[in-house]
């Protein structure tokens, strides 16, 4: 299930809100969670963030990220994955997924989609492991971390250590000319890997 809550502010500091147009109150979630239990199926958690209008990568462009800002991403960031922890623990949910190719600026070593440089405070690898142990402490399923395969680059951010598996967003095409052919599939998929 993918719970998707929206920033509803850039600047000066950024807000991240439920918006009941957009995800499930919390009742409804956790009917849909006991539904699927009680068929035997797996259910994992995976929040998102989108943007009112315009593209996640507009976004991070134009947010002001000086120092304050960032403090106030961080948290809010946190209180919104430590809610989800919170209900993912309460739930008997299996697995809870952190995604990170939209917030892939505010990781350690953070780069806007130009590939400059997000300024990133250089305590973000403490600010991500602190976050991590503090989710451990509200949700003893399993912890992973989804990140974006790009055709060329797979960048895990340091705090993979500490979370249980590593899930893969493929975003890159399986035929650079458009064929549907099964071994030109496979042999792209399996370059890919190599």
């Amino acid at each position: 299930l993918t719970p998707r809550w929206v920033i509803t502010q850039q600047n000066p500091f950024p807000l991240i809100s439920f918006d009941p147009g957009r995800a499930a109150f919390k009742d409804e979630l956790e009917e849909w969670v006991h539904n699927a239990i009680n068929l035997n199926m797996q259910v994992n958690l995976r929040p998102t963030i989108s943007v009112e209008s315009g593209t996640m990568e507009t976004w991070w462009d134009e947010a002001v990220r000086d120092s304050i800002w960032w403090s106030l991403w961080f948290e809010e960031y946190r209180s919104f994955l430590l809610t989800f922890a919170q209900y993912a623990g309460e739930m008997g949910v299996e697995k809870l997924i952190i995604v990170t190719h939209d917030i892939a600026p505010s990781l350690p070593s953070g780069q806007l989609s130009s590939g400059s440089s997000s300024g990133v405070p250089n305590d973000a690898s403490e600010r991500w492991e602190g976050l991590i142990v503090e989710i451990r402490e509200r949700f003893s399923g399993r912890l992973s971390v989804e990140v974006e395969l790009q055709v060329d680059t797979l960048d895990l951010p340091p705090f993979v250590e500490h979370v249980d598996e590593i899930s893969i967003y493929w975003r890159i095409p399986l035929s650079r000319d458009e064929s549907t052919e099964f071994n030109v599939l496979k042999t792209t998929a399996d370059q890919t890997f190599d």
